[in-house]
């Protein structure tokens, strides 16, 4: 009597297909799935969020690396000590990941920090800049700060792509070279005390992009700075009010192209 494997067996009485062939089919279905392993835990998705993921040797060819990456600056820049930074302030001081400056107790008192800009760590707006920062303040109100890329003196002069913290609501801004046009928009919803993500993607003769914790918040196409150069990052704070107040700012990240 021959023997009789169990992937050959019926997998029911009213059903002929085998053990075998019902394995292959839900296999082949779970492979085709495209959800397949992206659940909370999985594989996929753990593999998106991690930092660090080992390839083989040469596995990674040319057209799946980031477009731009051998065609670009690139560089995160960290917050250490004052040798790469101008600091203008009360009072200032360096943590771990980053620095911190902040005002006086005088009203209209303010507190700068700035890289400082040489080549090729400048933000030259024909080879569209971008900017990525993370940054806190101690308050929701009562101060007046610009943050982002161009010159320090953005109230009166000068070109500058970034974010305007004023009086308790938030911006995108936007301003010439002369800084005597800008633009402006509102953006909602976000807790400046707490530590958040600003992304400024400026593109040469189209406009820029402005993203918070990695969401696009607002698009800007006028008044836009042209050939110019400035500080490839900056903050600058202003009391609305006599009280003191601080921002908090890590390392910070800066592409352009070649």
């Amino acid at each position: 009597m021959s023997a009789v494997t169990w992937g050959s067996l019926s997998k029911a009485q009213d059903d002929p297909e085998t053990i075998e062939e019902c394995i292959n089919r839900l296999i082949l279905a779970h492979n085709e799935a495209e959800t397949s392993h992206q659940g909370t835990g999985q594989s996929l998705e753990s593999h998106k969020n991690s930092e660090e993921i080992d390839h083989r040797d040469y596995s990674l060819v040319e057209k799946i690396i980031k477009r731009g990456l051998f065609s670009q600056f690139n560089a995160s820049i960290p917050i250490q000590s004052s040798d790469a930074f101008y600091i203008n302030a009360y009072e200032s001081g360096f943590f771990p990941a980053g620095a911190w400056i902040a005002t006086s107790g005088d009203a209209h008192n303010q507190a700068r920090l700035y890289s400082k800009r040489f080549s090729p760590l400048a933000a030259i707006f024909d080879k569209s800049p971008k900017l990525g920062m993370t940054i806190k303040f101690d308050t929701n109100d009562n101060i007046t700060a610009n943050f982002g890329m161009g010159d320090r003196g953005v109230w009166n002069y000068g070109p500058f792509v970034g974010f305007l913290h004023s009086g308790g609501n938030l911006y995108s801004r936007v301003t010439d070279e002369d800084g005597l046009n800008a633009s402006y928009e509102e953006i909602t919803g976000i807790d400046m005390t707490n530590w958040n993500t600003f992304v400024v993607e400026y593109t040469y003769g189209v406009g820029a992009k402005f993203y918070v914790n990695d969401v696009l918040k607002s698009t800007l196409n006028n008044s836009l700075p042209d050939i110019s150069s400035g500080c490839p990052f900056f903050v600058e704070l202003t009391t609305r009010e006599s009280a003191a107040h601080e921002v908090f700012v890590k390392p910070f990240s800066f592409s352009q192209n070649n």
